[in-house]
Parts: structure tokens; sequence; C-alpha cells
């Protein structure tokens, strides 16, 4: 077994065992995130309002799809966490546009 099996395999083993605990937080870190983008808020004077609110509406998702996983209902964890044994595909490449043709000169006689 190789190292990054290794790491893999003790990945997986923390993961399980952090599922508990992150399910068990999720209530409550909505209330944090809220309290939290309050305060960035009020010291910034507003600057990254939007930027706050964005980031507390997907602290609210994730806790809310966490809660409902919790209370036995099914999500979809795909839209949560994309799967970390999936292949990563990366874009396909696109190679550069060739320049267009200079025109050909006429044929001329020689004198």
């Amino acid at each position: 077994m190789n190292f990054l099996d290794k790491a893999k395999k003790l990945a997986e083993q923390a993961a399980e065992k952090a599922e508990p605990l992150i399910d068990k937080a999720a209530p409550h870190a909505r209330k944090v995130a809220d309290k939290a983008g309050q305060q960035i808020d009020k010291r910034t004077g507003g600057k990254y309002h939007d930027r706050i609110e964005a980031v507390e509406a997907k602290v609210g998702e994730y806790a809310d799809k966490r809660s409902a996983r919790r209370a036995g209902t099914e999500q979809d964890e795909a839209q949560v966490w994309p799967d970390p044994s999936a292949p990563v595909t990366p874009p396909p490449v696109t190679p550069p546009p060739t320049p267009p043709t200079p025109p050909t000169p006429p044929n001329r006689p020689t004198p």
C-alpha cells in the first residue's frame, strides 16, 4: 500500500467520524454565520454586505440540508459536496485559431 492509498484510507475514516459531529453542528451554523455576518457588516460599514449575505445564504442552505438529512429526509448530496472518488475531467483544450492565409500575389511576367 503506497502513501496515497494510506492517506485516502485515513481521510475516509476521518470523514466517517466527522459525519455525526457535522450533523450535530449544522443547526448552529446558521446562527453563527448570521451573527458573524452582522458583526463584519457593522465593522466594514456595509461595504461587503452583498458578499456577506451570499455566504450566509450558502451556510444556511448547507445547514438545512444537513439538518434534513439528520432528520431522515434524503437529500441529493451531489449538490452539497462532489464525490471525492469521482474522476476529475479537465475542460477540453481548444487549439488556438489558425491565422488567415495571406492572399497570393498575381502572376506577373518577368521582363
